[in-house]
């Protein structure tokens, strides 16, 4: 981590005490999305909160590369009509200064 960033957990484990649960210190700092809260705190309270942290990481994980491949999936064909657009504008000015020379001598 660079010495500029933010610690984004640094609240959650200043609120984490011996009596305090994970899910209620990553809800006080605002650091765990709901749902992450709730499923966390149902395998704290189940025993089970090894197997539940990690069923929230994967659900978050697939969410995230969804949402990457929506990006990916958008970005690629602007920069391609960006580009196709740049390239057309240069055609055409270049077309413009060479029929302005033809224009000159006659």
């Amino acid at each position: 981590m660079r010495v500029d960033e933010p610690d984004l957990f640094a609240d959650a484990t200043a609120a984490r005490t011996p009596r305090a649960t994970v899910p209620a210190a990553g809800a006080s700092a605002g650091t765990l999305p709901p749902l992450a809260v709730r499923m966390l705190r149902i395998g704290e309270q189940s025993g089970e909160l090894a197997a539940l942290a990690y069923k929230v990481a994967e659900f978050y994980e697939l969410r995230l590369e969804r949402s990457l491949s929506r990006l990916v999936g958008f970005v690629g064909p602007a920069a391609v009509t960006l580009i196709s657009v740049l390239i057309g504008g240069m055609i055409v000015s270049m077309m413009s200064t060479l029929m302005s020379f033809n224009d000159m001598v006659r």
